[in-house]
């Protein structure tokens, strides 16, 4: 596999090409995807919201496209948790 560790990354550059951002942003929620991020998250988040009616806040530093955060918020509230999420990127 090519290393990219010197590559430009699209999101820390220009935002003016919406093409290139929504293509960008939709490539990082395909990877998320298929790499389990949510679940992965789910599993250590899961543990915090337990069967506890106390609200947990998360911190997303580098957000990308979001999807990871909004999936974790909707799985706590179908499962009667209290998630609140700042994402940042």
């Amino acid at each position: 596999m090519l290393r990219t560790a010197n590559a430009h990354e699209m999101l820390d550059g220009r935002l003016d090409d919406r093409t290139a951002l929504r293509g960008n942003l939709r490539d990082l929620r395909r990877i998320n995807w298929l790499l389990g991020g949510a679940r992965l998250s789910w599993l250590a988040l899961g543990h915090l919201l337990g069967s506890s009616s106390e609200p947990v806040t998360l911190l997303d530093v580098g957000t990308g496209a979001g999807d990871i955060p909004l999936a974790l918020m909707s799985r706590a509230s179908r499962t009667g948790g209290c998630l609140t999420v700042t994402a940042v990127d």
